[in-house]
């Protein structure tokens, strides 16, 4: 983990024989030569001197007993290297092996050194979620789905049972981000059973009209899935993987009983015209008085949160369950500009506001 509180940890898969034969080094030399069809070439990137990349290659191979690079010879612009059926099918596992591995170490690290990890460290902190919160929806752009992952591992760190799941449609989640997936209808048994061997457990139905997305569960679904979870975090709109986004006629699909409601804004939508950024932006243009083409400004973006027909569409009266986070900060100049919409959004009775960066500050 490494964030800008300072307290992480390393980690580093390596396969060994009798000696450690393969690892994070080997696996870079074998995607740089996928990448340049040279041994030199990624060499150099690594800045490596060729004769150690050469007996870390021979070594590895001796062991595995297949080779892993090949050279082609002749053709237009001379001779490249490639790697083998074999070193290929090898560095593809190793590096789903590596990507798996990395993301149990982190829920590990996450559950064993929370209570040493300052509170600036923990997103939930900074939005002012409470440990005790049951149903959180989340709504708008920039980060939706990385910032439930994210608060879902949190929640579970502190020893919550953490119910993922959507009131709209949302990506099948990889076993990297949630361990295991239920598709509706799930017995109460059988969620129970479930949470007893997983911390973090993702309901939703199977889309029938899209492939590899989740659909909504019945709205019944909820207080019955309280029984055995102790939060539920319900992604609750969809905008298309832009940073902003206006609400249609039917959204946001907040579910009724949220304890609190997270809007998300990326904060990349600065400086951009707004039909490059915006999910249904003749919608967002009509509502801003403004053209798809116009570029968009902070004042643009702070009026598209807290306009009654925008990011805070039928919540004026519930401000003090909304929190909102200012995601993509990851510049000084987005962190400043960021801090100025936020100037803005407490100016309109906001009080939780959060400007930050899921990737800089809070990513593992």
């Amino acid at each position: 983990m490494s964030n800008q509180h300072n307290f992480h940890y390393t980690s580093k898969i390596r396969i060994f024989y009798d000696e450690p034969r393969f690892g994070p080094g080997v696996a870079s030399l074998l995607e740089l030569v996928n990448e340049y069809g040279s041994i030199n070439k990624a060499c150099t990137k690594m800045n490596m001197a060729y004769s150690k990349a050469w007996k870390i290659l021979k070594a590895a191979e001796k062991d595995l007993g297949f080779p892993l690079l090949c050279r082609v010879t002749g053709g237009k612009g001379g001779g490249f290297s490639k790697l083998t059926p074999e070193g290929q099918h090898l560095l593809t596992n190793y590096l789903q092996f590596s990507k798996r591995a990395d993301k149990a170490i982190e829920h590990s690290f996450f559950r064993h050194f929370h209570d040493f990890m300052p509170k600036e460290s923990f997103l939930r902190n900074q939005l002012a979620l409470p440990d005790d919160a049951r149903i959180i929806s989340i709504i708008g752009g920039g980060g939706k789905t990385s910032t439930m992952y994210r608060l879902a591992k949190e929640y579970a760190a502190i020893g919550k049972k953490v119910l993922i799941t959507t009131s709209t449609h949302i990506l099948v989640p990889s076993p990297e981000e949630v361990p295991v997936l239920l598709y509706y209808p799930v017995s109460s048994e059988q969620l129970a059973d479930t949470f007893s061997r997983f911390p973090i457990v993702a309901v939703a139905a199977k889309d029938k009209e899209k492939e590899g997305k989740l659909s909504a569960v019945p709205a019944h679904f909820y207080e019955k899935a309280l029984e055995t979870a102790d939060i539920i975090l319900c992604e609750a709109d969809g905008a298309k993987m832009l940073p902003i986004k206006a609400p249609a006629f039917h959204e946001p699909a907040i579910v009724p009983e949220s304890d609190y409601i997270l809007i998300l804004a990326g904060l990349s939508c600065l400086h951009k015209p707004l039909k490059e950024v915006c999910h249904r932006k003749d919608l967002a243009a009509r509502l801003l008085g403004v053209t798809p083409s116009t570029l968009i400004t902070t004042d643009i973006l702070a009026q598209l949160i807290t306009d009654s027909d925008g990011l805070m569409k039928n919540l004026h009266d519930k401000k003090e369950k909304v929190r909102i986070f200012l995601n993509q900060a990851d510049t000084e100049e987005q962190m400043t500009e960021g801090n100025q919409v936020a100037l803005r959004l407490t100016k309109d009775g906001l009080e939780h506001v959060f400007v930050g960066s899921l990737h800089r500050d809070f990513s593992l």
